[in-house]
């Protein structure tokens, strides 16, 4: 079982099997921490875009399955990636920036899960709030229109009450002509007592007409805002989440407590590949590659035909030195 789990770790990190299993403790136990810490984000990222999808976004469990399959996958390869780099320091900076940003949208994901609830209690509050400045915009758009109205209908009213009263006066003899009765003038008056009438309902109705208007629009607008309201849109959910947590001291401790949680164990393969110590297998490839690449050097600053391995080599010296003895030699020796 446990030459299983260093071959199957090897497989994982690219590592050569045959040399891993005659090395140190160390260097086995190394490789199998690293491997098992590689699959704890992606195990939690496939579990989250599970429970974001399907729970969260309302999407089908099928969609579901693909898209954490997707994840888990894509997070495998990243994670795979970090594990078995061993560039410049460029390289390594790009890497730990990648697993970052991982680990950020991870926590920010989870966070989306674990805080459902929460987060639809504000979606809902949001969603209050929105209609209720909707309407308060298209109340200030109408406002100006309505009110110069409503002074033209006083208005007109005022006058309209005016001139009843001046040819009710010409008719009782009480003001105007003082002569009793309906006469020409009386009737005059009356016609514009009528004009005046016919300009009061007639700025009365358009009023009316405004104000239907301006409901009507309220109406619109609250209805399309309804329609159009995702619940389970996810930058709408995101934007909930920070409303929520911004607003509350003791709810955005419980949330920067979470996403800390979240965040370490989604950045843990980073923080173990940069501090754990070189393991004696590491050591082991490293001097590999720095023969192999002395001895490419030495192909690449000698002359082919001229190259004399036995200048390098301690058996190629002893050779030479052997056979410049027998040259030397004479039969007088």
């Amino acid at each position: 079982m446990k030459d299983l789990m260093l071959k199957f770790s090897c497989m994982m990190t690219g590592d050569d099997y045959q040399l891993m299993k005659i090395d140190t403790p160390s260097s086995k136990k190394k490789v199998k921490t690293l491997i098992s810490v590689m699959f704890l984000p992606v195990i939690m990222w496939m579990i989250s875009i599970n429970l974001l999808i399907s729970g969260v976004l309302q999407g089908t469990p099928k969609s579901a399955m693909i898209a954490s399959a997707i994840a888990g996958a894509v997070i495998f390869i990243v994670e795979r990636s970090i594990i078995m780099s061993n560039g410049s320091k460029a390289v390594m900076r790009v890497r730990i920036f990648l697993g970052f940003l991982i680990a950020i949208l991870g926590s920010l994901v989870f966070d989306e899960v674990i805080f459902k609830s929460d987060i639809d209690q504000q979606i809902i509050g949001d969603k209050a709030v929105q209609l209720r400045k909707s309407g308060e915009s298209v109340d200030d758009y109408y406002k100006g229109k309505i009110l110069t109205l409503e002074q033209l209908v006083e208005s007109r009213r005022q006058t309209w009450i005016s001139s009843l009263d001046l040819a009710r006066q010409e008719a009782d003899g009480s003001g105007g002509s003082h002569n009793k009765g309906v006469s020409a003038i009386t009737r005059l008056k009356m016609d514009i007592a009528n004009q005046n009438e016919q300009d009061y309902k007639n700025a009365k109705g358009e009023l009316a007409l405004l104000v239907q208007k301006r409901d009507l629009e309220k109406v619109s607008t609250r209805t399309k805002i309804e329609t159009s309201f995702n619940d389970h849109g996810l930058l709408i959910r995101i934007k909930a989440m920070f409303d929520l947590v911004l607003n509350n001291g003791w709810m955005l401790f419980v949330y920067l407590l979470f996403t800390a949680i979240l965040f370490v164990l989604e950045f843990l393969v980073v923080i173990l590949k940069m501090k754990l110590p070189k393991s004696n297998y590491e050591l082991k490839l490293e001097a590999i590659e720095e023969i192999g690449r002395k001895r490419l050097m030495r192909l690449v600053n000698n002359d082919q035909n001229h190259f004399e391995e036995a200048r390098y080599y301690s058996a190629g010296k002893n050779a030479s030195k052997e056979i410049s003895k027998l040259s030397s030699a004479s039969l007088f020796n």
